[in-house]
C-alpha cells in the first residue's frame, strides 16, 4: 500500500509563524511536524509515500529530499492551486495507480499508531475508511454519522452536527474514491471537498468503515494546537 501526504496548503490559521515556513515545517518537540505523519505510516508498514506540495522548489521537498533518512520513499505531487482535499487527493491518481491507499494530512498528530486501522481495512470488504475522533466543537470539522461499523453520513463544518465524531485527517480508500471525485461540484468556499466525494461512495451503497482512533490526537493547525501538541509528544 502506497500512502499520500497533503502538504499544499498555505498554513494561514498559523500565521505568522507560516509566513517564513510551511506548516508542515513548524517544529512539535524539536521535529518537524510532517515527520509525525511520516513515522506513523512507515511503522505502519507504508514506506512508498507521496508528498503533495505547492511547488517543487517547496522548502519541504529541500527539507525531506528522498525520504532516506527517514527510513521511506519519498515521491512530490504538485498541486499548483489550492482546491480542496479532494482536489489533492485526485491528483494523486498515478502515483496510487489501482491499489488501495492511505491519504494522510500533514498537520495532525495521532498517538494512535494505525497499524489495527490499515489490518481492518485490508481484510474488509469497505471501499474506504474514515479515522474519527471526539471534539467538543463539530461544527469547525467534517462529521460522520456512524451506526455500528458503518459510516451512514458524512458533512462537512455542519451547522447541526450529527454528532460528535470528526474526520481527524486520516482516509484509507479503494480506487473508487476517484470515480466519486469526477462527480462532485465545488462548495460554497470554492472548493472540492473530500466529504463530499465519500458521501458519494455512501449514496452509491459503498460501505465506508469508521475508526474510532486511540488515545489523543491534535489538529496542529493553529498556535494555541502547536503549544498543545508540545505538551504531549
Amino acid at each position: 500500500m502506497k500512502a499520500v501526504i497533503l502538504a499544499a496548503g498555505h498554513g494561514t490559521r498559523l500565521r505568522p509563524v507560516t509566513l517564513t515556513m510551511p506548516k508542515s515545517l513548524v517544529p512539535v518537540a524539536n521535529k518537524f511536524l510532517i515527520v509525525y505523519a511520516i513515522e506513523v505510516l512507515r511503522n505502519a508498514g507504508i514506506c512508498d509515500i507521496g508528498i503533495v506540495v505547492n511547488s517543487l522548489s517547496s522548502p519541504i521537498v529541500q527539507t525531506l529530499e528522498t525520504g532516506e533518512k527517514y527510513g521511506v520513499k519519498l515521491s512530490y505531487i504538485v498541486q499548483e492551486e489550492q482546491k480542496g482535499l479532494a482536489h489533492a487527493t485526485a491528483i494523486c491518481r498515478d502515483f496510487v495507480g489501482d491499489e488501495p491507499f492511505c491519504v494522510f494530512l500533514g498537520d495532525n498528530i495521532f498517538q494512535d499508531k494505525m497499524q489495527d486501522l490499515l489490518q481492518k481495512f485490508e481484510s474488509s470488504e469497505a471501499e474506504a475508511a474514515l479515522g474519527l475522533g471526539e471534539v467538543a466543537d463539530p461544527t469547525r470539522f467534517g462529521i460522520a454519522e456512524i451506526n455500528g461499523d458503518k459510516i451512514l453520513r458524512v458533512v462537512e463544518k455542519p451547522k447541526d452536527p450529527p454528532s460528535n465524531l470528526a474526520i481527524c485527517g486520516v482516509y484509507l480508500f479503494r480506487k473508487s474514491i476517484f470515480d466519486a471525485i469526477s462527480k462532485i461540484q465545488p462548495s460554497k468556499r470554492g472548493e472540492y471537498e473530500i466529504t463530499d466525494a465519500i458521501q458519494v461512495l455512501l449514496t452509491e451503497g459503498k460501505t465506508v468503515m469508521p475508526y474510532k482512533v486511540n488515545g489523543w490526537w491534535i489538529d496542529a493547525g493553529k498556535p494555541n494546537a502547536i503549544i498543545e501538541a508540545n505538551q504531549f509528544v
